[in-house]
């Protein structure tokens, strides 16, 4: 929400509010932060495993996460200031299986962690589904 878009209803308002809030507890739950320069980072593998993506913004490559999976994306950083990158694809129950397939497969492919949760998601909740990645240097930490 931003001081010039056009009157907001209250309900739109009251979403955005909610999300904020549920962000903010899964945040806190995991203890993430929010990656101060989000908008310099490369969402990618190489991100997650502490490299410089030599890609660089260039899209469709194999580092980058999916782009079935791709949708609301977060970038954190826990406790010892690692990133952790999180999606939040809109799945329904049919589709799940093959989301979870494509986030396994892209975390053994660039050797990550991942994990996926139907509970977790803030954006539409019960539409969406929460999907962490990142880096096993990390792991650990």
């Amino acid at each position: 929400m931003y001081a010039d878009d056009p009157d907001p209803s209250p309900q739109a308002n009251t979403q955005e509010i909610f999300n904020e809030a549920v962000e903010r507890a899964f945040c806190h739950r995991h203890g993430y932060m929010r990656f101060k320069s989000a908008a310099k980072v490369n969402w990618c593998a190489h991100t997650l495993l502490g490299q410089c993506c030599p890609h660089l913004i260039t899209a469709d490559q194999d580092c980058h996460i999916p782009r079935g999976l791709w949708d609301h994306p977060r970038i954190y950083s826990d406790h010892k200031g690692h990133p952790v990158i999180i999606v939040q694809p809109y799945a329904s129950p049919e589709e799940y299986v093959k989301i979870a397939a494509s986030a396994a497969h892209f975390a053994s492919q660039w050797n990550l962690y991942f994990r996926i949760s139907n509970e977790e998601s803030w954006w539409n909740p019960g539409r969406t589904t929460l999907i962490e990645f990142w880096g096993k240097w990390a792991a650990g930490s």
